[in-house]
């Protein structure tokens, strides 16, 4: 990975078109970090003040022994907008950019060197940098010949605050701020969940009136709840295996075979720490998966000792001839096995530390098996008394019926089927043809994965390009409404007086994008996940306005719909046809639906260009381009640090100076001999549409059509080979 990023960084950094006010992009490897649980700060209290709140919060978890990691979400970043009038500008003859200049020239700290005295070295610092709003109210702008000084806070107001994104968060209804607390591989969840438990209960009782502080999505629950049932079934397994020994074989023979079971699990574990491999839900999945494999080999050897000693006496040279006749088949039938997991080690991707966990335990488990039923065993039925010749017992009462069933059943219908072979042949080639028919007739339907249900619904939603910004506050709310319905409708069905849904996250990001992600009751919920999903979705209903809107209940392997289509070509508005044409072709099957197109144009763009008897002004594109944007997005003066937020200073027009196309219009452009003229007279623009995103994938335009499935109802697969074969 570090070659390939050193490789991206080198390639992208050799790009030298890009444009003179682009960010340079950042290029990193991305660690492993997983979420443990969450944090959430909400209540009635202002956003800088939760801001600044959140963010010490966020310092006090970190500091906890147990937690190296934890990350504020759900905030705006923090900025400094100095926002100045343009009649205000032409008054005192100065230009947006010239007020960044000015800000650039006295807020600062510039190093000077050092006096070197005999006594001693003396540093030599000119410090102004300004931090806050009204330090850089007194940064000075013009000064008059008769002394008199005008001031940044003179002539223009400076906000303090968040920069002008629609970012908000909610949290059970109310205003929130969230803490994200991580985890790395090698870090216990479990203890970082009960240390940050009992710090928010501590936290709790310091903070202000109507203010709290929540634990949700405590990924830990589910670890924990996980690691216990794999326990018990893995107990349970080994307590069945000894019962069906027990039953098959003489309690004692059963007893020697099931400690090959501690021998082959314990080896595995001491071996597990040199490969990097943890106790985890994969590995104990693991132990459970060979609980019955690893006493294949220890039955087959102990059996034909038993047999061996059965005709011949009970001595320890007959228990050893008896091991070794199937010495070599039961050998090589583990090692086949080993051999069918040994794939799992050589997986790559974001699977692989999964796939690498089962195929090392199953393989050390069998490995050890091997030892204990070859070199072990036998040695421990040498040491055990001969129970041969007892008639009494459990054990020897189903013997004697096994025995009978094998001479008066299962060996006359061996001898028919040998005899008969072409009919044997025929009837077990028509069960596979009948099999076969079964699944292509779609009577039997193939899911690739099942979907997965959680203890979460999450919800989407996206705006249609230019809607206005409270368009998706107002929806956000709505679909919490609903949600609410749906919950109190849930309570009295089920005569139940907890909620079902139990904490509600929402998140509104550039006024456009919505996001819902909302816990479920864990225990005696009494209605399914994908039921509650359904509800919510039939009592919001369409929204006017919005593009993109979602539900989902479920997980599905590998994220994203099951459905998704890429279309690309040279022709993107072929190629725009043809994704259009699918949806609506995917839209007619049964079983699908939220069928989304990935092509919606944008918002409308303004294309300015210059009057040709302007030219001869001596005023340019760039001149032109760069003035608007001072004015409407902003001249950035400087990037500060304070604290541990860095933050930017903008100069720009207040913000009803820029509301509307009239706005623009109405702006005046300087020359580049100091006069102004109104934009009309040098400017001119067209209105065109615009896009929000552009995808390339392999050098072409490209357009994903992408639509969720009824797995009850309709099979992905089926319906993407339908496409390819018909489409």
């Amino acid at each position: 990975i570090g070659d390939v990023t050193d490789e991206v960084k080198l390639a992208v950094d050799g790009i030298n078109t890009f444009p003179q006010e682009a960010e340079r992009p950042i290029i990193s490897k991305q660690e492993f970090r997983r979420g443990a649980l969450n944090v959430q700060l909400y209540g009635a209290l202002d956003e800088a003040s939760m801001k600044s709140l959140v963010e010490d919060i966020r310092d006090e978890i970190v500091a906890l022994p147990e937690v190296s990691s934890a990350e504020v979400w759900g905030s705006r970043a923090f900025e400094i907008s100095v926002e100045v009038a343009e009649l205000t500008l032409r008054q005192y003859g100065l230009t947006l950019a010239q007020v960044a200049d000015a800000i650039r020239r006295w807020s600062i700290d510039l190093p000077g060197g050092s006096i070197r005295t005999d006594s001693g070295d003396i540093r030599v610092r000119a410090e102004g940098q300004a931090y806050r709003g009204d330090e850089f109210e007194r940064i000075v702008l013009l000064t008059n010949p008769d002394g008199t000084r005008v001031r940044l806070g003179d002539i223009a107001t400076i906000r303090d605050g968040f920069v002008e994104t629609e970012n908000y968060s909610f949290f059970d209804g109310e205003r929130s701020f969230g803490i994200n607390v991580l985890s790395t591989e090698n870090e216990n969840e479990i203890e970082i969940s009960e240390a940050v438990n009992a710090y928010v209960a501590d936290r709790n009782r310091s903070l202000p009136e109507d203010v709290k502080l929540s634990v949700w999505s405590d990924s830990t629950f589910y670890l924990q709840g996980r690691m216990d049932m794999l326990l018990q079934n893995m107990l349970m397994g080994g307590l069945l295996v000894f019962v069906i020994l027990g039953l098959f074989l003489h309690i004692k023979l059963a007893a020697w075979v099931i400690v090959g079971l501690p021998v082959a699990f314990f080896g595995a574990m001491m071996m597990m720490p040199v490969f990097g491999v943890t106790i985890n839900i994969m590995s104990l999945f693991a132990f459970i998966v060979v609980l019955g494999i690893v006493v294949d080999d220890a039955i087959i050897i102990a059996e034909a000792a038993y047999t061996e000693t059965e005709a011949r006496g009970y001595t320890l040279n007959n228990i050893v001839t008896g091991a070794q006749r199937v010495a070599i088949p039961a050998t090589f039938g583990v090692l086949t096995t080993i051999m069918a997991f040994a794939p799992q080690l050589f997986v790559t991707g974001p699977t692989k530390n999964i796939n690498a966990a089962m195929g090392y335990v199953v393989m050390f488990c069998l490995v050890f098996s091997l030892v204990e039923s070859k070199l072990i065993l036998p040695s421990h039925l040498a040491m055990m008394r001969s129970s041969h010749g007892s008639k009494r017992g459990i054990a020897d009462w189903v013997d004697q019926r096994l025995k009978w069933f094998i001479k008066v059943v299962y060996r006359p219908t061996l001898k028919r089927a040998i005899e008969y072979r072409y009919a044997t042949v025929a009837l077990f080639l028509s069960m596979i043809i009948i099999a076969v028919g079964l699944v292509g007739g779609g009577f039997v339907r193939f899911v690739f994965f099942p979907e997965m249900e959680e203890d979460f619904i999450m919800g989407s939603l996206e705006l249609n390009d230019g809607a206005p910004e409270s368009l998706a506050l107002s929806v956000i709310r709505q679909m919490d409404t609903a949600l609410r319905e749906v919950n109190e409708e849930l309570k009295a069905e089920l005569d139940v007086e907890r909620d079902i849904v139990e904490h509600v996250f929402a998140f509104v990001r550039d006024g456009k994008f919505g996001r819902f992600q909302v816990e479920l009751a864990k225990q005696d919920r009494g209605v399914s996940p994908k039921e509650i999903e359904k509800r919510w979705r039939e009592k919001v209903g369409e929204i006017a306005g919005t593009k993109e809107l979602r539900f989902s209940a479920s997980r599905h392997m590998g994220g994203g719909p099951p459905i998704a289509v890429k279309l690309q070509g040279k022709n993107y508005e072929l190629t725009e046809r043809a994704a259009r044409e699918l949806a609506l072709y995917l839209r007619g099957i049964e079983g699908l639906y939220e069928v989304e197109v990935s092509s919606e144009a944008g918002p409308e763009e303004i294309s300015l260009r210059i009057k040709p008897e302007a030219e001869a002004l001596g005023i340019t594109l760039v001149d032109l381009g760069r003035q608007v944007r001072e004015a409407f997005y902003g001249a950035e003066a400087q990037r500060i640090q304070r604290g541990n937020q860095e933050l930017r200073v903008m100069v720009r027009f207040p913000k009803e100076e820029r509301r509307s196309v009239g706005n623009l219009e109405s702006m005046w452009i300087r020359l580049p001999d100091g006069r102004e003229l109104p934009f009309s007279a040098v400017a001119e623009f067209d209105m065109r549409p615009g896009f929000s995103v552009i995808r390339r994938s392999e050098g072409k335009r490209a357009i994903t059509v992408t639509a969720n499935a009824d797995l009850s109802v309709v099979e992905p697969g089926r319906v993407i080979e339908d496409l390819l074969n018909e489409y």
